[in-house]
């Protein structure tokens, strides 16, 4: 919370101006930083509710997902180019990075593998076949 705190007086001190003159409305980046914090902590709250076995059993997908978005990137029309890189999803509202869907779906699914398989932990040579595929794929993308 702390952190959120700091960063909204930091967002407000560096954007006074620009959002003066840009938005016409000195409080626009303020109230924008306050929205977006309010709809981490309802979903950090919302999270902390739930059963952690059942995002053990999701991980498969989500990394699959994810690895889906990062490929629909690449293509042209799908994926949206902005100062010469491919990196977002063209949708009509928001633009999003498919790479931050993909580095929670790694964490997700290599947490999942290692508290599944921790015999996968004693061994460096199974864990660096095992373990690292899906990292390598995702960092390849």
């Amino acid at each position: 919370m702390m952190m959120l705190a700091l960063g909204t007086v930091m967002v407000f001190s560096a954007g006074l101006a620009s959002a003066y003159f840009d938005q016409e409305d000195s409080y626009y980046w303020l109230l924008r930083q306050l929205a977006f914090g309010a709809i981490g902590i309802i979903c950090m709250f919302l999270l902390s509710r739930l059963d952690f076995y059942r995002l053990r059993k999701a991980a498969p997908f989500f990394m699959t997902a994810s690895l889906a978005l990062l490929l629909l990137v690449l293509i042209p029309g799908i994926g949206a180019e902005n100062n010469g890189a491919r990196r977002w999803l063209a949708l009509s509202v928001v633009n999003p990075q498919p790479s931050e869907i993909a580095k929670l779906a790694v964490v997700l699914s290599l947490a999942a593998v290692m508290s599944s398989r921790p015999r996968l932990l004693t061994s460096t040579r199974e864990m660096s076949l095992r373990i690292l595929v899906f990292p390598a794929a995702v960092c390849f993308l």
